[in-house]
């Protein structure tokens, strides 16, 4: 398996139709998004939101994919001049694409009943009780959400890296900082049209 396609697509694969995918991976993750009503509200986020509408869903996605690509493409610039808008468009496209996943895991179920009691208004925290087989599930799915959420870190990581050449440690942290940055901004815009 080439693993540099999974991980890095942009070093291997034409720009042309990364971005395509990325276009139909966004409408298509906007659809998953209302039909499961399910919000991505940050850069890495998905919650609840039962009355999302489908122009919600789509406006929350765009943010989140434009507002890494415009950061990370002024970031990219002071790296290297050089640093092409359609590399670091794919990137934010791409991130994207396992985290459209997620309300499938959330979807479950036994998911569903586990967030049925952790919402009831009645429930204080102190008396929330889980069985063993809801705690199970709990782990399980627990752990893969933060599998995909570390893969989609990843794409976001590499693309960045090969669009802008990045070696140095300081390109690192900052965009370990244009990324917390674009996850703040990203919930105070999305929360103030919800």
């Amino acid at each position: 398996m080439n693993w540099t396609i999974l991980f890095n697509p942009l070093a291997k694969l034409p720009a042309k139709p990364i971005l395509l995918v990325g276009i139909i991976s966004a409408v298509i993750g906007s659809f998953i998004s209302q039909f499961n009503h399910t919000i991505f509200d940050g850069l890495v986020d998905a919650h609840t939101y039962q009355l999302l509408t489908y122009t919600q869903a789509i406006t929350a996605n765009l943010v989140n994919i434009i507002l890494p690509c415009v950061f990370l493409f002024i970031l990219g610039r002071f790296i290297n001049p050089k640093t092409r808008m359609i590399d670091i468009l794919n990137t934010s496209f791409l991130y994207r694409i396992p985290i459209y996943i997620i309300p499938f895991v959330t979807s479950f179920p036994s998911m569903k009943s586990i967030e049925a009691k952790i919402n009831e208004p009645m429930m204080s925290i102190k008396d929330l009780q889980f069985s063993s087989d809801e705690i199970t599930m709990l782990i399980i799915f627990s752990c893969i959400s933060l599998a995909i959420l570390a893969y989609a870190i990843a794409l976001l990581f590499m693309g960045f890296k090969t669009a802008t050449n990045a070696k140095k440690a300081w390109h690192y942290l900052a965009f370990v900082g244009v990324f917390i940055l674009c996850e703040i901004l990203s919930k105070f815009i999305i929360h103030s049209f919800l």
